[in-house]
């Protein structure tokens, strides 16, 4: 509340600011997550200017000198510095590895049956109660005229057409009208509850979502799913251009770990890079062939995902499954993600990557994941169910949605 001083006649009225131990003002961040975005800047500049991070300065200082062995081992690991260098090399000599994706007016849908029984029993999913459906969507189709104002005041679905006695099928918006612009080297957060269209939006983006097209290119019939709008990746999509591949350009984090379970860590991690980029390290010019040799016969890429998701630990250890023994749950969602990296894509979409892990796992691989893309200069889309502000902190910019719309885009300060 803003008190006045009121003096004697004329005299002018000045407002006085409310208490400073009163309530903040709506609308302005709270100083806590503040704080955690600065700190996340710094950490940041710290680490693309080759320095080590501000969060690794006080353990690294009370930490015991090894013996002559394990400070050489230590020096011959990958650094932040070199792989921004290489990076820098690679985006001055090859910008067209820097990609913009934009969504114009991305919508989706999937048929839904319109007469399905709530609950599946083994009596509705028997071939006699499929027949007595299609009689009975008959009989509503011929008694059409006489049901129609009854079965509209009940709010009651009817086969009004020979189209919905043989497919009885109506179509649900999954996403609606989607427009996002993003940018390369910028890591974007996905909210919202779930059934939101979080993880439609992550498979459009990657072009993993089944879309069918009728006979003219138009809309299929009303039993298949179906994607409109446009989704381009500098200005060029995938009708536009049918040789583009795009494992290359846009890899994909599912909720699942589906791992070889007899492979070690460290196995995982070549025979991914050894698949995805046939072993080789960019090469950007002469003046950088030397040092993209130096990085093949190193194996920087595996080894730097190593350190940089805390594997060292586990590095030949079984990645295992439910089946056989091996990495904890955490270190296994590392390696999914570590997989992630070891294809250089510019565009990187992951989906509910803390499914199963606490909050301290979630925020250190949300860390390495934008600390890489922070220095290869590449786009990173995540989806999160309920993140902390600690991990909300680390991103660039949040999407929010809610059945299928976005209603809320712009930078971490604003939302």
């Amino acid at each position: 509340m803003v008190t006045f001083d009121v003096a004697d006649g004329n005299d002018a009225v000045e407002p006085k600011p409310p208490a400073s131990d009163g309530p903040s003002p709506q609308g302005r961040r709270p100083d806590y997550l503040k704080s955690l975005i600065d700190r996340r800047n710094s950490n940041l500049a710290s680490i693309l200017e080759g320095a080590p991070p501000l969060d690794g300065v006080d353990e690294a200082a009370d930490e015991e000198v090894g013996t002559d062995a394990q400070q050489d081992a230590a020096t011959s690991r990958p650094t932040m510095a070199d792989f921004v260098k290489h990076q820098s090399t690679y985006q001055l000599q090859a910008p067209e590895r820097l990609v913009e994706v934009r969504l114009r007016n991305v919508s989706y849908h999937v048929p839904i049956k319109m007469d399905a029984p709530d609950v599946k029993t083994v009596a509705n999913q028997s071939v006699c109660y499929g027949a007595y459906e299609f009689f009975r969507r008959w009989h509503q189709f011929c008694q059409r005229s006489r049901q129609a104002a009854a079965d509209a005041g009940q709010g009651n679905w009817t086969a009004r057409t020979r189209g919905d006695v043989v497919l009885p099928y109506g179509k649900k918006a999954i996403l609606s009208d989607i427009d996002l612009v993003l940018k390369p080297g910028k890591t974007y957060l996905i909210l919202g509850p779930p059934g939101c269209g979080k993880t439609s939006l992550l498979k459009a983006i990657a072009g993993r979502l089944p879309d069918f097209k009728g006979s003219d290119g138009g809309e299929p019939g009303r039993n298949k799913p179906h994607m409109t709008g446009r989704i381009e990746f500098n200005g060029v999509t995938t009708e536009d251009d049918p040789d583009m591949v795009m494992a290359n350009v846009v890899s994909f984090v599912g909720q699942l770990d589906d791992h070889a379970p007899y492979l070690t860590v460290r196995e995982t991690f070549e025979f991914a890079f050894q698949c995805r980029t046939g072993g080789k390290h960019a090469n950007v010019g002469a003046h950088a062939s030397d040092l993209a040799e130096n990085m093949d016969k190193n194996r920087f890429t595996e080894n730097l995902t190593i350190e940089g998701l805390d594997l060292s630990v586990c590095a030949d250890t079984f990645v295992g499954n439910n089946d056989v023994r091996g990495v904890s749950g955490g270190q296994r969602r590392r390696v999914t993600v570590g997989e992630m990296m070891q294809g250089q894509n510019p565009v990187a979409c992951a989906d509910e990557i803390s499914t199963g892990l606490d909050a301290a796992v979630t925020r250190d691989i949300v860390n390495s994941i934008v600390t890489f893309a922070k220095a290869a200069k590449t786009t990173r889309i995540i989806s999160l169910l309920q993140p902390g502000p600690e991990t909300f902190s680390l991103f660039d910019d949040v999407i929010i949605l809610a059945e299928g719309h976005v209603i809320f885009t712009g930078p971490i300060e604003e939302a």
